[in-house]
């Protein structure tokens, strides 16, 4: 994670991203308006999932 941006109660957090074909990734970071992660009952990282991912 990078840093994070409050103003006004809106606050903007920096997602770093590995995903190389994802619409949303420039250069390593998330771009996204929104993001939703899933895979709360992953036992390993390659389970987890961004539910924003698309190509």
């Amino acid at each position: 994670m990078k840093d994070s941006k409050c103003k006004a109660g809106n606050c903007e957090t920096a997602v770093s991203c590995s995903a190389t074909e994802c619409v949303h990734n420039e250069e390593e970071v998330c771009t996204a308006d929104h993001i939703k992660i899933s895979g709360a009952n992953a036992s390993e990282r390659k389970e987890t999932e961004c539910d924003t991912f698309c190509c």
